[in-house]
């Protein structure tokens, strides 16, 4: 009888313990929501009061009314909120998940503290990781460092939230151990936050001073004013390419300039993005630098300023492509004010240096300049306002001085002017190809969609260059900028390259080869509007190879191109090892100005004659400072659009948001 009693006990109890264990689950799962809808409730009040602080100061810098005070307001507080609700989601996500990793079978409910505490945590690490960059930059320390610090600067955040977190109550930590490390991590984010603070507070009173040394530094020099320099870029010219063709007699003008002065591999850098590299070349400093740092920008709604570039594997481009969906944030091209360090214009402008700067990228809104600046916005604000988009009225900023846009105007070459014998020169196709072409539809072969474009935007360029050199003979310095090869580089390359002899078959096989004689015409025009006592620099950023994939691009950074012919250099000599960055200080040597030791480059004198003015020892100066120039234009141009649309369509602005750094 008792032995039944105590078995039938002993059943009971079996049956009652997995409905008290279901209904403890039960309680942890309620408590978990709970704590889950308590951290993502947190952290959007954190993100939209975020939001209405820095809509405030942007407002207030911009000087901001009216419509375009609520539309910024609306914008910056939105794209916070989005980004707080999206974080602490996954803060409470991983804070329950750890929770219930840590509870032992004995533990009630769930601790709803420490998804709370991830939410703050991940707040501080994004705060402290995105007000670094500039600070560090601006106390003078060197990129690498820079992206050495942010990272464990970031890391030392979380783990300072986490040590004050054990200091309220060791439950709410999410870092058990390490009871000596997050205190320190504490005391490390604190220093930060008062050395970091009074280093914002001090930016405002370095850019005047960057501006009075600039200033100072360009008013103690004197130009070599009588000098000419016609400084010519070809995006993608590739050395291999150019080499080949040279010893085929293909490439004349090339081969002359290489015959009459020093030519020679250019070595780039990477990524190979083409608004960073062109940018260093004129301000021979790094990206990290400079500014620009991709090849889109997005700003709020009313803002003339940037908010933000989005360099190469960041992981938040389908984040901030959300938000351009939903009219919160605006992607254009990089602007001119995403450049923070003079450009060589700039300072042979300030010395009195009469310049002419056509097409190069990060040129628009037009800085005030001595002389003229035509913008990289130029091509694209005619091919807008063909296409119904836009006017004439809408070019503020497309050319400095402005009245000069009239003039300039006529000299540009639409797609549609484009015939059957302008592209039959490069391909052999049929009349349907060309009604392709000429629909331009950006989701078709880069053949079709691009072929005239480029065609007619280095045409359009090279008018505007003969122009200016043959109606202003004052202009001392003129450079110009030439996009076709590299385009076309994307597009055809596939289909056959210039090394292939024979050519392949197909209408395109031979279209790579073609352009490259006839980018070599287009030398020749410009040399001959330039004089015969011009001195001639030609680089190119980078050139092409093909890649693991079977593709054609340049994200291992292949050689680009230099050629430097004129009364300084030396006659039949090849250069070696030089770069990018020796493109600013060799032409600051050519009018005798000092070369900035906070630059990354050298004047190459190693290849110029030792007699005269550019064969003396560089002079060398601290640096140049930060130069800030007013800018002409309001906040978007009219051919933005059609920009970001090119871009896509090569597939640049997929690649700003992947690990490869190519393009």
């Amino acid at each position: 009888m008792n032995t039944c009693s105590q078995s039938s006990s002993s059943v009971a109890v079996l049956d009652v313990a997995p409905d008290v264990e279901h209904a403890g689950a039960r309680a942890n799962t309620v408590d978990g929501v709970g704590s889950a809808i308590g951290a993502v409730a947190l952290g959007s009040f954190i993100g939209l009061a975020a939001g209405l602080l820095a809509a405030y100061r942007i407002g207030s810098d911009n000087r901001l009314t009216g419509a375009d005070w609520r539309a910024a307001t609306w914008g910056v507080a939105g794209a916070y909120l989005l980004g707080a609700a999206i974080l602490s989601t996954g803060a409470a996500v991983i804070g329950s998940w750890l929770g219930r990793l840590r509870r032992n079978a004995s533990a009630a409910g769930a601790n709803p503290g420490r998804p709370v505490v991830m939410v703050l945590a991940c707040f501080a690490a994004l705060a402290v990781y995105g007000a670094s960059g500039r600070v560090l930059e601006n106390v003078g320390l060197p990129g690498r460092v820079v992206l050495l610090l942010r990272p464990a600067l970031a890391l030392a955040a979380v783990l300072g939230v986490n040590g004050l977190a054990r200091e309220i109550g060791p439950s709410l930590a999410f870092v058990a151990r390490g009871r000596v490390l997050a205190p320190c991590g504490a005391v490390v984010v604190l220093a930060y936050i008062v050395a970091s603070s009074a280093a914002a507070g001090a930016w405002s009173r370095k850019i005047a001073e960057g501006e009075t040394r600039f200033a100072e530094t360009t008013r103690a020099q004197t130009a070599a004013k009588d000098r000419r320099v016609l400084l010519i870029g070809l995006d993608g010219a590739c050395w291999a390419y150019v080499e080949d063709m040279m010893q085929r007699g293909e490439l004349p003008t090339l081969s002359r300039l290489a015959a009459e002065g020093v030519a020679g591999p250019l070595k780039s850098f990477q990524p190979t993005q083409s608004p960073l590299i062109w940018t260093s070349m004129a301000t021979g400093v790094g990206p990290q630098v400079h500014g620009v740092e991709s090849f889109t920008a997005y700003r709020l709604p009313g803002v003339s300023d940037p908010i933000l570039q989005l360099a190469p594997g960041t992981g938040f481009h389908k984040l901030l492509d959300a938000g351009e969906a939903m009219g919160l944030v605006h992607r254009q091209p990089v602007t001119a004010r995403c450049c923070r360090k003079p450009r060589v214009w700039d300072i042979l402008s300030a010395t009195g240096v009469p310049c002419a700067v056509l097409g190069w990228w990060a040129t628009w809104p037009a800085r005030d300049l001595n002389g003229v600046i035509v913008t990289d916005t130029f091509f694209y604000e005619r091919h807008a306002a063909r296409l119904g988009e836009t006017g004439e009225e809408g070019a503020t900023g497309t050319v400095s001085p402005a009245p000069l846009l009239k003039d300039l105007a006529p000299l540009r070459v639409n797609t549609s002017d484009l015939t059957a014998a302008d592209v039959r020169q490069f391909m052999d196709v049929s009349d349907e190809q060309l009604r392709a072409m000429h629909a331009g539809r950006y989701d078709s072969d880069l053949i079709d969609s691009e072929f005239l474009f480029l065609l007619a935007m280095d045409r359009t360029y090279r008018n505007v260059a003969v122009h200016l050199m043959k109606s202003a003979e004052e202009l001392r310095f003129v450079t110009v900028y030439l996009r076709g090869i590299d385009i076309l580089g994307h597009a055809a390359l596939r289909y056959g390259t210039p090394l292939d002899r024979p050519p392949g078959s197909g209408p395109y096989a031979d279209t790579v080869r073609r352009y490259y004689m006839y980018s070599d015409s287009l030398v020749q025009e410009l040399l001959d509007a330039a004089g015969e006592d011009t001195t001639v620099v030609l680089v190119s950023d980078h050139g092409f190879e093909r890649q693991p994939d079977g593709t054609f691009g340049h994200d291992e950074a292949p050689d680009g191109v230099m050629f430097a012919r004129g009364e300084p250099f030396r006659t039949g000599e090849r250069i070696t090892e030089a770069t990018v960055y020796d493109v600013m200080p060799t032409l600051l040597h050519l009018y005798g100005l000092a070369t900035p030791e906070d630059g990354k480059g050298r004047a190459l004198t190693r290849f110029m004659r030792e007699t005269g003015a550019a064969g003396t020892a560089p002079r060398r100066v601290a640096t140049y400072g930060y130069h800030l120039s007013p800018i002409v234009g309001g906040a978007a141009s009219p051919g933005d659009q059609e920009a970001v649309k090119r871009l896509r369509a090569l597939g640049y602005l997929d690649k700003e948001g992947q690990e490869s750094e190519g393009e």
